[in-house]
């Protein structure tokens, strides 16, 4: 179920808005903007609303530099007690000074700020745009502490649509959209996915459509389902890949016997095994960086995965395993899933999770479908804007023609990301100097040495924009097998030859 509604600001006329009242289920309006702009429309048009018994939502403009709590402070004074209805930070920073670097910290500041006072996540609203600089420049921790708050996306791809049927496109790893800003004619128009009793409380996205149950089949000796064994055989081959960027020996992944899917005699899983999507894979002979390689490959193919050291007269050296989105988990398994989220470890003492929380919210579909996606060559519109998309990220001119600048961008880039120092050292020193300027170094000098720790970040940085724009989970790490893939599949639509 949806429902539709607007969202207004003192920009609206009286009389438009008595014209759209009767014809929708909510309003949202703007209340307040930094730390001490109060509208003016706001509580005359909150009134107007509540009297119509249309649901009602409340909205502060951000100005990062004054700090989350400092926003959030004048917000929640001015709106006071607002039970039943929906708060909201309306992100999209313009033109405003403060570094992208401290937008996150100030997403998170405001969400907790609100969170105390009302005991009620707060929505974001943002576009594509701030959405991707975000996810570009938040840590593991506050990325997935943003990504708690329920999503109010405006558009796709920076632009509105024609219909509320349209999709909303990226959800910048969230799993469903809670309200999607779909058009401004005549004025801001929204849906919302869920229901009144749903607005009043917590919202609830949309649920994605299950997938139909699969037969159960045997990967390396374990019983599982299908889509699993498919999901593991991706791990084990990003194994391979991780291992040799962390400089350990590579090893082939074994899983425990006994210790696959639909196992009700599993000692110590707590029910984990009942279902599907779960393994428990053999960490013995492994040192703990190996274990940890594997614990970061499972989370990165949409996993979730915690590695166990032994502990003993009760298990092995493992690293546990369940295939987040598989529709078949035990209870136990879901609760696990819900705990790999919120930060925890899985176990009875709640511990906190110690491994690499980079791909927290990344599933197998996204992964797959990632890895599968190919680009519909027929639209000049889906090149152009990726194309763009990715000069904007490199710091290129901005054409929307993928030619050799382009390319050798890109190229130098996936080098540099792939095989760090030594990729870099393969380059030219033109081409170091210039990956420098692409990527925003502060020196540029064609030597890694001399930028210190700075190198790796921004290659990171840069990477996760690609990725942003290319709909590739974010993890900004470039790979061939997927990055380069869809690269290669963009730059053959956009009729380039190397």
């Amino acid at each position: 179920m949806a429902l539709n509604g607007v969202d207004i600001s003192g920009h609206q006329t009286d009389a438009t808005v008595t014209e759209w009242l009767p014809l929708v289920d909510f309003v949202i309006v703007k209340a307040t903007e930094g730390k001490g702009t109060t509208s003016s429309a706001w509580a005359p048009r909150v009134a107007l609303a509540r009297d119509a018994g249309k649901l009602v939502g409340h909205y502060h403009y951000a100005w990062p530099e004054n700090g989350g709590a400092v926003d959030a402070a004048h917000f929640l004074t001015v709106v006071g007690s607002i039970s039943g209805e929906v708060a909201v930070l309306d992100f999209e920073p313009f033109g405003q000074t403060s570094p992208a670097e401290s937008w996150p910290q100030y997403v998170t500041d405001f969400a907790d700020t609100v969170l105390k006072a009302t005991c009620r996540e707060p929505w974001l609203y943002s576009e594509d745009y701030h959405l991707g600089v975000l996810e570009q420049h938040a840590t593991p921790e506050q990325l997935a502490r943003i990504r708690r708050m329920p999503l109010w996306k405006a558009g796709n791809g920076n632009a509105y649509v024609a219909s509320p049927d349209v999709s909303p496109g990226d959800l910048h790893g969230w799993a469903a959209l809670a309200c999607w800003q779909w058009t401004s004619t005549p004025l801001d128009r929204d849906v919302f996915y869920g229901t009144a009793t749903d607005w009043r409380g917590e919202p609830t996205p949309t649920p994605k459509p299950e997938e139909p149950p699969v037969a159960r089949v045997t990967w390396r000796g374990i019983t599982t389902d299908a889509e699993t064994a498919l999901y593991l055989t991706a791990v084990a081959k990003e194994v391979t890949v991780m291992a040799k960027a962390a400089g350990v020996p590579d090893w082939t992944v074994t899983p425990i016997p006994r210790c696959g899917s639909y196992q009700t005699t599993t000692a110590a899983s707590a029910g984990t095994h009942a279902g599907g999507g779960a393994v428990d894979i053999n960490a013995v002979g492994l040192t703990d960086r190996q274990a940890r390689v594997l614990e970061s490959a499972a989370r990165k193919c949409g996993g979730t995965a915690w590695f166990r050291p032994a502990l003993a007269g009760v298990w092995q050296k493992h690293v546990h395993i369940l295939r987040s989105d598989c529709t078949d988990l035990a209870y136990a398994a879901r609760q696990q899933v819900k705990a790999y989220r919120a930060g925890y470890n899985g176990l009875a003492n709640n511990g906190p999770d110690t491994g690499n929380r980079s791909w927290v919210n990344v599933t197998w579909a996204q992964v797959k479908a990632a890895a599968n996606a190919v680009v519909n060559v027929g639209s000049a519109v889906v090149i152009d804007a990726k194309v763009r998309g990715i000069q904007h990220a490199l710091r290129l001119t901005v054409d929307g023609k993928l030619g050799p600048q382009t390319y050798r961008a890109v190229w130098r880039l996936s080098l540099a990301s792939r095989e760090q120092r030594a990729g870099f050292l393969k380059l030219s020193d033109a081409d170091r100097k210039q990956l420098q300027r692409d990527i925003g170094c502060k020196w540029v000098d064609g030597k890694w040495s001399l930028v210190g720790s700075e190198m790796p970040g921004r290659l990171r940085d840069a990477v996760g924009g690609v990725q942003r724009v290319m709909g590739i989970p974010i993890d900004r790490v470039w790979t061939d097998s997927v990055e380069g893939v869809q690269f290669k599949r963009l730059y053959t639509a956009a009729g380039f030859k190397p």
